[in-house]
């Protein structure tokens, strides 16, 4: 596989996670568990940082 197609595949696996962190996110914050859900969307904002990073490098770094 080419490291662009890797850098690819790496990032939307990175984004999906994002998005599974921001739907806990929600799903704790209705349960009434908002310490977590902070976290969780700290996380999620981190993964989204990761994968914009993972597109912007095309040649793995």
């Amino acid at each position: 596989m080419s490291d662009e197609k890797e850098n690819s595949t790496d990032a939307t696996t990175v984004a999906n996670m994002a998005d599974a962190a921001e739907y806990l996110s929600r799903v704790t914050a209705e349960a009434g568990f908002v310490a977590i859900s902070q976290d969780l969307r700290a996380v999620r904002d981190k993964l989204q940082s990761i994968a914009k990073s993972c597109r912007a490098v095309p040649d793995g770094g």
